[in-house]
């Protein structure tokens, strides 16, 4: 006789249907791309490709990746040559004012905001799109950075988790991780490489 499935048991396949991004995955060293291609879907612009954002953002790829990419992005030659997600808001209006596109970009590195708590409640409790740029080593414990978008901040016993969306393709698409932790991931440490400053980018608009 076969046992009836419990009403309790999570289902272990993501539904699309209460979603508020439809996951997307990303190609080598276009992580930041890819979250913006998933916010320019939820706004019902699904013609932009990831290369052409890629292009946009002006995104370094290593040159063994080359022939993954439909259109010529820049080569990395050199250590400097790193994409850094919290200095693109000036590059995210440019494509945003380019494609007539009625968004607004706005950065915030970790030590301009005095409670990350309230920063992301907030943000996502006025519908905005929240954008998470940060250091892989806290959260992952290799080295390098990333970008999620954050779907959802909630508290459970007594702590702040984030549900993240997640690009990579080595990654589960969507999880929660610790909100503490995110935050560690974001600030200027020694031992999160490359040493630099990290935060969110917030997409205002419609």
């Amino acid at each position: 006789m076969i046992p009836k499935e419990s009403s309790k048991e999570k289902n272990p396949f993501i539904s699309m249907k209460n979603l508020k991004y439809f996951p997307l995955i990303q190609k080598p060293d276009c992580c930041s791309a890819t979250c913006l291609q998933m916010i320019l879907f939820r706004k019902g612009h699904t013609e932009y490709s990831q290369d052409e954002l890629a292009k946009d953002l002006g995104i370094f790829i290593d040159r063994k990746n080359k022939g993954a990419f439909s259109v010529k992005l820049k080569v990395r030659l050199k250590e400097s040559d790193v994409n850094r997600t919290i200095e693109s808001a000036d590059k995210i209006n440019a494509l945003f004012r380019k494609h007539k596109i009625k968004l607004e970009a706005k950065s915030y590195k970790i030590s301009e905001i005095k409670n990350p708590t309230e920063f992301v409640n907030d943000a996502l409790k006025k519908d905005y799109d929240v954008w998470a740029e940060f250091a892989n080593k806290s959260l992952f414990g290799t080295s390098g950075g990333h970008d999620c978008l954050i779907s959802e901040l909630k508290k459970k016993r007594g702590k702040y988790f984030v549900t993240l969306v997640d690009p990579y393709w080595n990654h589960k698409q969507i999880y929660e991780v610790p909100f503490d932790k995110l935050i560690e991931s974001m600030q200027k440490r020694e031992n999160l490489k490359p040493v630099r400053e990290r935060g969110f980018i917030i997409i205002r608009g419609k």
